[in-house]
């Protein structure tokens, strides 16, 4: 069974795995288990672990070795013990084996960390250079070559971006002829690591892009194959006819890329409506990226180039909501200037208006008014000024019985909803909780500077098995929140997550356990898949049931069957 020490290191967070077996700890980097601390011995202690027993044992450390403030030779400690080695106070935790394993791993591009288990490869396969490097790259590619633009212009703009995107060390432009360099960049790597080249070659330049590691270069290989094709075909005026009118690039969805077939029909559907002027009304729960989609149908229409301008019709009283949405005229009332108001800031261009539902009657016919003039009267004003725009609307209630209720009206309804769609929540997409899940958690541990190793298979489990009430803004909060508490080179697993992901509570005691039950059921099942890698049969012999119970909880339990067998 594995274990943990938790504690802190000059007020930095050090988590250190302690495996099954016999591990030595201490300042040097030739320990298992390695603290960078002048109270700590080259070797200070021994750890073993047998089952689910951990003795520690003082290998005649200078500062000693202490368990709750005793000084200690030789203990056989328990989960929860408070140990110090020298000044540095640490916990023994018990984790799940599950823990151990990495579900997501991540790439680093910056130096290892001061403290923490030997042997961790500082250098892996990148989650972003394996996704989102070629889905970038090749369009830009590809729009070069149909410009016509030459093999030097189109090499160098590879190199750009493979710079920015990949851990590079350097990349390099050169002529194969003269051996000139044509264009380079390059920027500082550790001594420690190594490094990769990988060489495209086309008829006059030759672009080369020195990597961090062997894994990332072995992955991204295939990609430098793409991009040789491509320098051998720059220039070539036989492969794309002369007729061919120049199109705008597509505006890029959003990152990382969903796996979701319904989110992305949604995407493919609305890259065709973006084209038209027709009105937009996007559904869904609070959080599950509605404004997304909608500043992706302005930036894939042909109003890219004006405004975009958004207003969240909830958070204003009634007053102030129509003095942002027509503007205002000055001396209206004493101290106001003249402002103008979000329909004109959006002239020409795209008008987001999030949460419709919650607008006053009276502000909807008002509304509907400027939709069918194309213009607006300012508050206090008598002269109308232009305000055709393209309304999207968004709301997380359904508007079909409030119109029958008479709190909206039917004519603004079939003015604005033109195309009606409904963004799944969350909960109604875990396949794409990982790969949000690793971008979220990768661009938090880069604002703080620091490497996260990646994201554990107990972790994994327990964020696909979470409902997500605030769907994807609730888990890009989450893993804001678990990268403070994370260190360098450390890799999110359960415990770091909050415990309500891990184990929820219901507000009603009555409900509580029945539903902390339920959800400790859920995530032993997906457990068991994961360990049996997707067998029914094997899941229920581990589990002690029949087939068909597993399947009737699992529909209980709303675990998809088709998602493992």
């Amino acid at each position: 069974m594995p274990f943990r020490l938790v504690g802190t290191v000059d007020g930095e967070e050090l988590s250190l795995l302690v495996r099954e077996g016999t591990s030595l700890l201490g300042a040097s980097a030739t320990c298992d288990l390695w603290i960078d601390h002048p109270t700590v011995s080259r070797r200070h202690a021994r750890l073993t672990v047998t089952g689910t027993k951990v003795e520690v044992v003082d290998e005649g450390s200078h500062n000693g070795t202490y368990l709750n403030g005793c000084r200690i030779e030789r203990v056989e400690v328990e989960p929860g013990a408070k140990l110090a080695f020298g000044k540095v106070r640490m916990v023994l935790e018990e984790i799940s084996d599950l823990d151990v394993i990495l579900g997501l791993e991540f790439g680093r591009v910056d130096g290892g960390s001061r403290s923490g288990t030997a042997n961790e490869q500082p250098s892996t396969v990148g989650f972003r250079s394996m996704v989102s490097v070629p889905l970038e790259l090749m369009p830009v590619l590809l729009s070069r070559l149909e410009k016509g633009q030459s093999e030097f212009e189109i090499a160098q703009a590879v190199a750009v971006a493979l710079f920015e995107n990949l851990p590079a060390t350097r990349v390099e432009v050169r002529s194969p002829a003269t051996r000139a360099l044509l264009f380079e960049a390059y920027r500082d790597a550790e001594k420690d690591h190594s490094v990769t080249t990988l060489t495209a070659h086309g008829p006059s330049t030759e672009l080369r892009v020195e990597v961090l590691g062997t894994r990332l270069a072995d992955t991204i290989e295939p990609l430098f194959a793409a991009i040789a094709s491509g320098l051998r075909l720059a220039g070539r005026s036989d492969i794309f006819s002369p007729d061919t009118k120049e199109e705008a690039e597509k505006p890029l969805r959003p990152d990382p890329p969903t796996i979701v077939a319904a989110v992305r029909r949604i995407y493919d559907e609305a890259e065709r409506v973006a084209q038209g002027d027709v009105g937009v009304l996007i559904g869904g729960e609070s959080g599950t990226g509605k404004e997304v989609l909608a500043r992706f149908l302005h930036n894939a229409s042909p109003r890219r180039d004006q405004a975009f301008v958004t207003l969240n019709c909830a958070a204003l009283p009634n007053d102030l909501l129509e003095s942002e949405l027509f503007g205002i005229e000055q001396g209206v009332a004493t101290g106001v200037d003249e402002r103008p108001g979000k329909f004109e800031a959006a002239h020409g261009g795209t008008l987001f208006l999030d949460e419709i539902a919650d607008m006053s009657l009276e502000t909807q016919a008002k509304i509907l008014r400027v939709l069918q003039e194309g213009e607006v009267y300012r508050l206090g004003a008598s002269v109308p000024r232009p305000a055709r725009c393209r309304i999207i609307a968004a709301s997380n209630r359904d508007l079909t019985p409030m119109r029958a209720e008479g709190t909206f009206r039917e004519d603004l309804y079939y003015r604005i909803a033109v195309w009606v769609v409904e963004i799944p929540a969350l909960r109604h997409r875990p396949d794409d909780i990982p790969n949000l899940a690793a971008h979220f958690l990768q661009r938090a541990a880069h604002r703080r500077g620091i490497h996260v190793r990646g994201i554990t298979e107990g972790a994994l489990i327990a964020l696909k098995g979470y409902h997500w009430p605030g769907n994807i803004r609730q888990l890009e909060n989450e893993m804001a929140r678990a990268a403070l508490f994370l260190g360098d080179g450390d890799a999110l697993d359960s415990h770091r997550l909050s415990s309500e992901i891990v184990l929820p509570r219901d507000r009603d005691p009555r409900g509580a356990l029945e539903e902390r039950l339920e959800h400790l059921e859920k995530f032993e099942i997906l457990a068991a898949f994961q360990r049996c890698g997707g067998n029914a049969s094997n899941v229920a012999r581990e589990l002690g049931i029949g087939r068909s119970t597993l399947y009737r909880r699992m529909k209980a339990l709303g675990i998809d069957p088709g998602s493992w067998t």
